[in-house]
């Protein structure tokens, strides 16, 4: 792969958030819809499952559409309802009412929150446009029920060609379908299919000045109708995994008329491709997205990235994300891969003001852009900022957790970002909510940059099966960017034994208390949870640099969170000590019936309470951990786990606070060799270590 080195590229900050503004704490389903006006009113669309109960206690489920207005400052105006109906594509007219397609229906809601008209569409519609004089414009897909208009570039689908192995059972494949409506819906201006002898779909459209519409989609048809000025005259190639199957994008630009295509090219390498978006400026230079897992990808010589990134070519797998600028007769300005070894894909994609083009990408996008490993809670949703001409990357914003998303843009280049499943995010503008609505302002650089807290020893941000918390004591890791100095440093204790609270100019507060810092470098903080940090009660969390502040965090705080702590570079050989206070490993293992000693963090709380803001004394009384806890060790098949009896758990003297010591009698019944250990916490507290940790016995 071709390194994508941008080292000091600037990362957008979230600068506005309406709180809540589709149905509350819902999963939508389908593609979110997001769109704002040129007075800055935004509409949202989605659908969510309604459970519907029935007599005899059978349940159904039914897809129910919703459609919001949102006002400038974040108001909520208006939310209407539809049953039974999934919308798939959203856009604005000039006079700033929404046109809403979706699957078998396409209607127009005015401003005030009224269907001034609807129209049933034989088709399952995925994209919609409206040019300047409020014609609509749909793409979808479409089998032979659905009708093209007289004279259409293509008025029939076909010819059968699914299922082949006799005539009897051949079967037409569902075509891409396009289509143009009277603003008032009365009626097609045309309707036509496109497509060859295999399946088609089609997902996204945009019109330019003239009228002329662009679709791209996916087609698995060697004979899909291409153009003389294509790009790509021949089938690529595809992967065939039944349901899982995907073969080359195309993009096809189809006459105002809807007689003929004026252009219309296969996109894709002997491997597999899928659609993403398509964008169009006034005088029909487009930009098109997608994924791919094809190392011969068409790109160009000035591309960002000129190779493949790297991944298995299976459905649902590795892929790269791509994007291609084309210029207004159809000829490539620049085309390329954008990836690693890890699945990314581009979807939505808008032309914004200053000439960029701004992009939706799944995937890690920081080390893509850095050209480093991914972390452990690496954002994974985002958007980048390209200058149109170039292809260069000038700006991006990430984010994490996320899901997929919508995205436009106003007058200034802010987007507005609509994910598909609001979710409590640990850090940024879902934090300790379920918000369903934010703006990225990209002229802002973020000075501060944290995205997760995960445990110090396990790396891992929550518990079996549940979300990010912390625990009372526990020793975290907030990980992002910006955090501190590049070189990194580590926090000595004061001659009285007191750990710093700033380190490089780096702070960071609970709930309003500040932590002690144990070491910060540019991507990482390691710090001391209070113990008086009480479970139950969002902890809120704030990261300050120099001057700068990060957005507020917000997480859970469990009872217990443990991790044990482990050898770096060992693959999970337990940091332990044997009885006679020598490192445990392979060539000196502990012995059974022997006291062996293993640190952990995250046990809760301990009384006394102990100091959360000096290196735990050597001096009596130590404390002790509260909550009661076992420590296996891997026995015999026979007996599958055996309990060490625990000696001593508390604070581990000349260590940090948060730093447990503990103290077991390896059973006789243990295992020998590389010996799995794990710390359970039973109920009603349920948790458990980390997975792969090891000790070694003899």
């Amino acid at each position: 792969m071709t390194p994508v080195l941008w080292l000091t590229l600037p990362a957008a900050v979230v600068d506005w958030s309406p709180g809540p503004v589709s149905p509350p704490h819902t999963a939508l389903e389908g593609r979110p819809l997001v769109r704002v006006d040129t007075a800055g009113f935004i509409w949202i669309a989605g659908a969510s499952n309604t459970l519907i109960r029935n007599p005899g206690y059978n349940t159904a489920r039914r897809t129910d559409a919703f459609v919001a207005r949102v006002s400038p400052a974040g108001e909520p105006i208006f939310t209407k309802t539809f049953e039974g109906f999934l919308p798939a594509g959203l856009a604005l007219d000039r006079l700033g009412n929404a046109i809403i397609a979706g699957h078998g229906l396409v209607m127009k809601v005015t401003t005030g929150g009224q269907v001034a008209a609807r129209l049933p569409i034989g088709a399952l519609v995925e994209g919609v446009a409206v040019d300047d004089a409020g014609a609509i414009y749909l793409t979808g897909t479409a089998d032979e029920n659905f009708r093209a208009t007289p004279g259409a570039a293509k008025p029939g689908i076909g010819p059968k060609g699914c299922h082949t192995r006799s005539e009897e059972n051949a079967l037409f494949c569902p075509d891409a379908f396009v289509a143009k409506l009277r603003p008032d819906l009365s009626a097609f201006v045309y309707a036509t299919f496109l497509g060859g002898i295999r399946t088609e779909r089609a997902a996204a459209i945009a019109v330019d000045g003239s009228g002329a519409a662009y679709v791209t989609g996916e087609t698995w048809s060697a004979d899909f109708p291409v153009t003389p000025n294509a790009l790509q005259h021949t089938y690529g190639g595809g992967v065939n995994n039944g349901p899982l199957s995907y073969g080359d994008v195309f993009v096809t630009k189809v006459d105002p008329s809807g007689r003929s295509f004026l252009y219309s090219t296969f996109l894709g390498g002997r491997s597999a491709e899928w659609m993403g978006g398509v964008a169009v400026d006034n005088v029909g230079r487009l930009v098109v997205t997608g994924a791919t897992q094809s190392e011969d990808f068409p790109v160009t010589a000035n591309a960002l990235q000129r190779s493949y990134g790297g991944g298995t070519p299976i459905p649902g797998a590795a892929s790269d994300a791509f994007a291609v600028r084309f210029d207004e007769r159809g000829a490539v300005m620049w085309s390329t891969y954008f990836g690693r070894e890890e699945r990314e894909s581009a979807g939505a994609v808008m032309l914004g003001p200053a000439n960029r083009v701004y992009a939706e990408i799944a995937g890690a996008i920081r080390p893509v852009l850095r050209n480093r490993p991914a972390s452990v809670c690496e954002p994974s949703f985002g958007l980048l900022a390209l200058d149109a001409a170039t292809g260069t990357i000038v700006d991006y914003y990430a984010q994490w957790p996320a899901s997929s998303f919508s995205f436009d843009l106003d007058g200034d280049g802010r987007a507005y970002v609509l994910p598909r499943t609001p979710s409590p995010a640990v850090f940024g503008p879902d934090a300790g909510s379920f918000r369903a609505l934010f703006r990225v302002d990209f002229s802002r650089d973020a000075e501060v940059s944290p995205d997760c807290i995960v445990n110090a020893a396990s790396m891992l941000g929550g518990g079996v099966g549940r979300p990010a918390a912390i625990a009372p004591g526990e020793i975290v890791s907030i990980l992002g960017e910006k955090l501190g100095p590049g070189a990194g440093l580590s926090g000595f204790p004061d001659p009285s034994g007191r750990l710093p609270v700033e380190l490089g100019g780096t702070r960071v507060s609970i709930n309003g208390r500040r932590v002690a810092i144990l070491s910060v470098s540019e991507g990482r903080i390691d710090a001391v949870v209070p113990f008086e940090t009480a479970p139950g009660v969002p902890a809120r969390i704030v990261v300050e640099r120099s001057q700068a502040g990060s957005e507020q965090g917000v997480i859970d705080v469990s009872v217990v969170r443990p991790g044990l702590f482990t050898i770096p570079g060992t693959r999970g050989q337990a940091a332990a000590l044997n009885e006679d206070g020598s490192l445990n490993s392979a060539r000196n293992p502990a012995r059974r019936g022997s006291v062996l000693t293993l640190y952990a963090t995250g046990l809760g709380a301990m009384s006394p309470l102990p100091d959360s803001l000096a290196v735990t004394s050597a001096g009596l009384p130590l404390s002790r951990v509260v909550r009661p806890f076992d420590l296996y060790v891997a026995a015999p098949v026979s007996t599958l786990a055996a309990g060490l009896e625990i000696t001593y758990a508390g604070p581990a003297p000349g260590m940090a606070p948060g730093v447990v010591q503990v103290n077991g009698r390896i059973p006789e019944l243990s295992g020998q060799g590389a010996v799995p250990i794990k710390v359970v916490v039973p109920a009603p507290e349920f948790d458990v270590s980390q997975d792969g940790v090891f000790v070694y016995v003899q």
